[in-house]
C-alpha cells in the first residue's frame, strides 16, 4: 500500500508538468509543419517554375485531402500546397496539433503565400505567425519575408541568441 500511495502522489505531481510538455509539443509540431509546408511551396515554386500557393485553412482535410479550393485563414492551422487547381500536399490540424493556436501579424494577412518561380513571395508586407496553446508555456514564432526567408525563432530568447526572434 505505501508503494501505492507513493506511486499515486508522484503521478499527481507529475500530470501539470505533462500537460505543459504536451502543449509545448503541439506548438513545436505546429510550427515545424507551417515552416516545413512554406519550405515545400517554394521549392516545388522554384522547381516548376511557376507561382505555388501555401493556403492555411481550418477545414478537415482528413475528409477532403484533393481539395485545392480550401477556405482561407490566418489563424488556420490545416495547411495544403497547390500549384493552381493541382493539390501538392497537405496537413491537418488532427495530426498533432488540437490546441495549438496561431495569431498573425499584420492581422491583414488573408492565409495564402504564394511563391514565384523564384522562391520569393508575393507578400507586400513580412508575416509573423505567432504559435501558442493554453496548455504550453513556450510560444514560438514562423517568419515569412517578403524575399522568401521562411524562419522559426523562439520570442523568449534574447537579442544576440541565434533563436532569438529579431
Amino acid at each position: 500500500m505505501v508503494a501505492v500511495t507513493i506511486l499515486a502522489i508522484l503521478v499527481a505531481f507529475g500530470i501539470p508538468s505533462f500537460q505543459t510538455w504536451t502543449g509545448n509539443l503541439e506548438i513545436r509540431n505546429l510550427a515545424q509543419s507551417i515552416q516545413d509546408g512554406l519550405r515545400l511551396a517554394q521549392i516545388e515554386a522554384t522547381k516548376r517554375n511557376t507561382q505555388v500557393d501555401f493556403v492555411m485553412t481550418a477545414d478537415d482535410l482528413i475528409a477532403s485531402p484533393n481539395s485545392t479550393s480550401p477556405t482561407a485563414i490566418n489563424t488556420g492551422t490545416s495547411w495544403i500546397v497547390r500549384q493552381g487547381s493541382n493539390f501538392i500536399q497537405g496537413k491537418s490540424k488532427k495530426q498533432g496539433s488540437l490546441s495549438a493556436t496561431i495569431t498573425p501579424t499584420p492581422n491583414t494577412f488573408d492565409g495564402i503565400v504564394s511563391f514565384n518561380g523564384l522562391g520569393r513571395t508575393l507578400l507586400s508586407n513580412n508575416v509573423t505567425l505567432q504559435i501558442n496553446s493554453s496548455k504550453g508555456d513556450r510560444p514560438l514564432q514562423v517568419q515569412i519575408s517578403v524575399g522568401g526567408k521562411i524562419r522559426m525563432c523562439n520570442p523568449i530568447f534574447s537579442a544576440g541568441d541565434p533563436q532569438a526572434c529579431n
